[in-house]
């Protein structure tokens, strides 16, 4: 069932989600919708914000970047992950980019296999690029991977 309240009613529930926590503009508008809240307003709204700055999506995406790099994923899936969030997938990828460097994720791969005792397989299927963990292992061939 869809609310029909004053676009002040919208407007405070979005005020209320940012405040918690940086929103990307598609999340926020899916909440909203979730909540029982007309499209056209909540589009409205959103538009707002992102006119006023309470919602930025490439400083959501950097921010968001930076802490799924301290957690130490790959960049694939950090990809996924803003894709997730309505990101369009050649943004995602442009920001990745920009954020991720490969002697970053040679320092996240090497970091894995010593202290986290990963197998090369299990980097590999964690999104990791294949050629860039037989490259910092030195294994070419020996991950069960057919040579170019």
């Amino acid at each position: 069932m869809l609310k029909r309240l004053k676009q002040t009613d919208i407007f405070k529930k979005a005020a209320d989600l940012v405040a918690r926590r940086p929103h990307f503009s598609k999340e926020l508008e899916l909440k909203l919708l979730q909540r029982g809240f007309e499209k056209e307003p909540v589009l409205r709204v959103i538009q707002d914000f992102q006119t006023k700055g309470f919602i930025n999506d490439k400083e959501t995406a950097e921010l968001y970047i930076e802490e799924l790099k301290r957690k130490r994923h790959s960049r694939y899936y950090v990809v996924q992950k803003l894709v997730g969030k309505g990101l369009v997938r050649s943004f995602a990828e442009e920001m990745v980019q920009t954020f991720f460097l490969e002697n970053e994720e040679r320092q996240t791969i090497t970091y894995l296999l010593d202290t986290k005792h990963s197998s090369p397989e299990s980097i590999i299927r964690k999104g990791f690029d294949a050629e860039l963990v037989r490259d910092v292992f030195g294994r070419k061939g020996d991950l069960g991977y057919a040579e170019d």
